[in-house]
């Protein structure tokens, strides 16, 4: 889960967001420390694959707090996103990021990548 941190100060411990795990009482941050949240500079989406106009949607949500992520906290203060879903807000019923196609289309993809690297090296896959 995801918050803008919304303190004023100089240097790289406020701003940003701040992250934490929806299912435990701490998590383990980007510099190896466990605490309840951890500081997050940049949230990564690049994994997702997703189109510019879903991306910048899901951004926006994350940004807004109406979106829960999973990923990775990495060293230099980037939460690596490896899924996400819209959250229901209001009367309308948000899109899924839909996890089951992309999770589809990544297998067939690393499939077809495999494929390619057997028949490079007179193999099968």
């Amino acid at each position: 889960m995801t918050r803008r941190d919304e303190r004023e100060c100089e240097g790289l411990l406020c701003g940003g967001f701040s992250a934490r795990r929806v299912d435990h009482d701490t998590a383990v941050c980007g510099d190896g420390s466990r605490r309840r949240e951890c500081p997050v500079g940049v949230i990564d989406l690049s994994a997702l694959g997703l189109e510019v106009g879903r991306e910048q949607e899901l951004r926006a949500a994350i940004e807004d707090g109406r979106a829960l992520v999973r990923g990775t906290l990495a060293r230099q203060g980037a939460l690596i996103v490896s899924e996400g879903w819209f959250g229901r807000t209001g009367p309308r019923r948000a899109a899924p990021l839909s996890p089951q196609r992309d999770l589809r289309r990544l297998r067939a993809s690393r499939a077809r990548s495999r494929t390619r690297i057997a028949s490079m090296r007179g193999g099968t896959p």
